[in-house]
């Protein structure tokens, strides 16, 4: 990974921590300006949110920023079965 790839890394890291989910289980890396997500997200505990559309306010954060070309989505919203 290059230095400009890792710095980059942590940049995104650092919007995601920013969010209202729980990251815990969500991968991220940057190659070459490309943002690849992986993983799982779910709920904070006592947060009730809509992870699609924090996923999609994330999305639009991580697109705005200086070098990033695209964003790869593999990621699964984990939504807590409500009853």
């Amino acid at each position: 990974m290059s230095v400009e790839d890792a710095r980059m890394t942590n940049a995104i890291r650092h919007e995601i921590v920013k969010r209202a989910i729980d990251s815990s289980r969500l991968e991220v890396r940057v190659c070459h300006g490309v943002v690849y997500l992986g993983g799982e997200v779910r709920q904070l505990p006592g947060q009730p949110v809509e992870l699609k559309k924090e996923m999609e306010i994330l999305h639009h954060v991580i697109r705005n920023k200086p070098g990033i070309r695209d964003v790869v989505d593999d990621v699964r919203l984990f939504e807590p079965i409500r009853v």
